[in-house]
């Protein structure tokens, strides 16, 4: 059976079972109206209301079961969307951490861009990503004895390091105000 299908049953199965049983009521209903009729005192003209009385409490019980399938169904479908973006994200960081591991220094310099833009998009990763940051400008001064032999390249990565730690963390004060406000909604 096709997995399309699994999911139709899934909802198709309850549905007609509440309808079977909902037409089996009144049928019952309607089959001892008159003695029900008679045991309530409802005079025989107004037998109808009963009926309409019943059927009112299953379209009202229905529509009950209807919300909470409905919100259970946004629910999951919510939990799957969250997952897939942390996913994502999680992809997209370690794409990041293997082009600053490069040997070349243009796709470095794009795996900072990589970590820059994902501080804005992941709340969560901006520490970590501070702490990529920190280390890769550390090994960049590292891999050069003296500031004099520092390379040009390794010049624009290091002002390019700098520059996203500043924009990022510093100058709009992303890191600090988001940590801050992380920490008073705990």
């Amino acid at each position: 059976m096709p997995p399309a299908s699994d999911g139709i049953l899934r909802w198709l199965l309850p549905v007609a079972a509440a309808a079977i049983l909902a037409v089996a009521g009144l049928v019952i209903l309607w089959w001892f109206l008159d003695p029900i009729a008679v045991r309530l005192g409802v005079p025989a003209d107004q037998k109808i209301d009963i009926v309409r009385l019943y059927l009112l409490a299953v379209g009202g019980f229905l529509l009950i079961w209807q919300i909470y399938v409905a919100n259970r169904r946004a629910a999951s479908a919510e939990r799957v969307a969250e997952l897939t973006a942390l996913g994502n994200i999680t992809g997209r960081l370690s794409v990041a951490i293997e082009h600053l591991g490069s040997d070349e220094a243009l796709v470095r310099i794009g795996g900072i861009y990589e970590l820059h833009h994902i501080a804005g998009d992941a709340v969560a990763y901006r520490t970590t990503i501070l702490e990529l940051l920190r280390a890769h400008s550390e090994s960049i001064v590292d891999s050069v004895s003296d500031v004099a032999e520092m390379s040009s390249q390794k010049s624009v990565e290091y002002e390019t390091v700098l520059r996203v730690i500043r924009q990022t963390y510093v100058e709009r004060g992303v890191y600090y105000e988001e940590e801050e406000n992380a920490e008073d909604g705990d």
